[in-house]
């Protein structure tokens, strides 16, 4: 499809996102959910009588004049990725609600699909019978899980997946999105820090929220737990969150999670690196540049851990460094080569 369609399709869909949101009195972001479940359904949902019959006539004459089922996968995905751009426009979105720039997804799915591959699951060592489990603990969404699930597939893997939010607007839109682009991950909605009932994943993961845990008690099971060193006395999200994929990993599996880049200097980072040693390895942290965000404040880099079991190790060199601008191919490229000879060396 050419850019000038996309443009056309994403003018419509946000047009009637706009339409629905004035119609329903809601935000820019909860039009969007009802826009997707609509196009998804195949016409507008009424509840006591809204939005009105003329409202409703006007948005499925536009629903028509886009044939979502004959959009490939990456095309509906970027169409949802400009609408929910547009949301953060129109009501402000906080940092955690902002998604998962598609350059970086696709870099960490490159990454994942790379070392999944060195986890030998099949009698036969085919591909195809290899199959994996991928997950997401801070699904949102769903842009990061559904890029990386496509990278996994597109290397021969089965993929299966399961998502965790505890958002449940994220979320709705989340599990409209996947129906549209034709994915069908089991979904929960859900605090990820508690008991949850995902099985366990070959790969897990996470654009993971930067902020303080607001429940004390169950934090304090946790190797990870900071609230002794902490302003707000409270632990930190992420810190429980990387722990909490261990214990939802297979052994040997993975965790590719983006994390705050100044994630070595912060309060109780030796209590959460403890944790790491204790259930596997710290393999790579690489510092994303600044560039690919809003602002240095907003600057992240990309966490790799390992679960130990017995084709799991400590690379004899963890991966450590800086990112290239996304935007210059060339560098990009001689990163790609260094982390396959990276990743290769975990076969010796």
């Amino acid at each position: 499809m050419s850019i000038e369609q996309m443009q056309a399709h994403f003018q419509t869909l946000n047009e009637a996102t706009e339409i629905i949101s004035d119609a329903l009195e809601m935000s820019y972001l909860e039009g969007l959910h009802e826009t997707l479940q609509n196009i998804h359904l195949g016409s507008v949902q009424q509840i006591d009588g809204e939005p009105s019959d003329a409202v409703s006539e006007r948005l499925n004459a536009m629903y028509q004049t886009i044939a979502m089922d004959t959009f490939s996968r990456s095309e509906v995905r970027q169409l949802i990725q400009w609408l929910i751009l547009e949301a953060d426009r129109h009501d402000q979105l906080p940092p955690n609600y902002q998604m998962t720039p598609a350059a970086i997804a696709l870099l960490m799915g490159d990454m994942a699909r790379k070392l999944t591959a060195l986890n030998q699951t099949s009698v036969t060592g085919v591909l195809g019978d290899r199959p994996r489990h991928l997950v997401d603990l801070t699904f949102g969404t769903g842009n990061l899980w559904s890029i990386v699930c496509d990278l996994l597939s597109e290397a021969g893997f089965l993929v299966t997946g399961e998502g965790v939010d505890n958002d449940d607007l994220m979320l709705a839109i989340g599990e409209q999105a996947m129906a549209l682009e034709g994915l069908a991950p089991t979904l929960y909605l859900g605090d990820a820090i508690q008991e949850l009932y995902v099985r366990p994943a070959d790969v897990i993961v996470g654009d993971l929220p930067v902020g303080y845990y607001p429940l004390k008690d169950p934090a304090q099971t946790f190797l990870s737990d900071t609230q002794q060193l902490t302003e707000r006395k409270l632990s930190y999200a992420h810190y429980l969150l990387i722990e909490q994929g261990f214990h939802y990993l297979k052994d040997n599996g993975f965790g590719v999670y983006l994390v705050p880049s100044g994630l070595f200097k912060m309060p109780g980072f030796e209590q959460l690196l403890k944790a790491i040693q204790h259930y596997g390895h710290l393999q790579a942290f690489l510092q994303l540049p600044a560039t690919a965000f809003r602002s240095e404040t907003m600057q992240k880099g990309i966490l790799i851990v390992q679960k130990k079991g017995d084709q799991a190790k400590q690379a004899d060199q963890v991966m450590l460094g800086n990112l290239p601008d996304l935007k210059d191919k060339a560098s990009v490229q001689r990163f790609i080569s260094q982390f396959d000879d990276w990743v290769e060396a975990f076969k010796h």
